[in-house]
């Protein structure tokens, strides 16, 4: 097994100058995280709609230089792991902003397999309390991704739907499995958020476990009671059963660190680095009819 981690290391730095800063660090297998992807765009009212309340709604296709950032990654050896989207509300109950989300995921489609990724990250809802969750939710989901799903199809790619915290449905391994088994569990998958999981009071070993083989992509970090997004063995989560039961679903897929940058930029990206290589360590130290 190898890992990775998500551009989100280096905030608001474009994938131009973020690659070769990661490479340089030692970093190949990468998640193109939707804040630096949105920041390597020449398009100044997109970014800086982004950078003062997150808006992506308006993004284009023709926004993204994707041509320019597949010639540097090829150049660098990189591997464009997984693309995390933009908060599209895929579950709205507002049937004309739902058929927007649906416009712009397949927008966000076309981008990841433009840049020769095969994995597009999704979540279930926008990020606050109050999105419902009742059973339309888990439905308006499931039809949304199975019209996503034709797409995706066409492009070779898979999408991965990450486990919240915020909303009320969609943090469980079971509300994932429901919407992905509800939809087209060949082309819809889960991305487990280990950080996520230990906040809402599951923790990521049994979550794998609720998953199970519909888990295609992760987002390592841990979670102290009141941080996440940290590095692995800086907070509460077991990574010994978390490995453990990897290894039961029989997981090989990177495991992709989501770990967010710090001021010292060479520093966070390093102590995320050795984290990470902990973490193999750990799993390499098992015995061989474990893995």
């Amino acid at each position: 097994m190898k890992f990775g981690l998500s551009t989100c290391i280096l905030p608001r730095m474009p994938l131009q100058t973020a690659l070769p800063r990661l490479v340089d660090l030692g970093i190949t297998r990468i998640e193109y995280a939707i804040f630096n992807l949105i920041m390597s765009s020449s398009n100044g009212r997109l970014k800086g709609r982004y950078l003062q309340s997150r808006d992506a709604w308006g993004l284009r296709e023709r926004d993204i230089p994707t041509k320019e950032i597949r010639e540097i990654s090829s150049s660098l050896g990189v591997d464009p792991v997984q693309i995390h989207s933009a908060d599209f509300s895929l579950s709205d109950p507002d049937p004309h902003r739902r058929m927007l989300a649906l416009e712009r995921t397949e927008t966000m489609l076309r981008i990841c397999s433009a840049l020769g990724s095969h994995c597009l990250i999704v979540h279930v809802g926008p990020p606050q309390p109050t999105f419902p969750s009742g059973r339309e939710t888990p439905k308006r989901m499931a039809d949304s991704l199975r019209v996503l799903a034709r797409k995706a199809s066409d492009l070779g790619c898979v999408i991965a739907v990450e486990n919240g915290w915020q909303n009320p449905y969609g943090s469980r391994g079971k509300d994932l499995v429901e919407i992905i088994e509800d939809s087209d569990p060949d082309h819809i998958g889960a991305c487990l958020d280990t950080g996520h999981s230990q906040r809402v009071g599951s923790s990521p070993a049994s979550m794998v476990m609720e998953l199970g083989n519909h888990l295609v992509a992760t987002h390592i970090h841990d979670f102290d009671g009141q941080r996440d997004h940290i590095p692995p063995f800086s907070g509460n989560i077991n990574w010994d059963r978390f490995l453990s039961a990897l290894a039961e679903v029989g997981y090989r897929k990177a495991l992709i660190g989501e770990i967010d940058g710090s001021e010292h930029i060479t520093k966070g990206v390093l102590d995320s680095k050795k984290a990470m290589e902990g973490l193999l360590a750990l799993l390499e130290t098992r015995r061989p009819s474990t893995l």
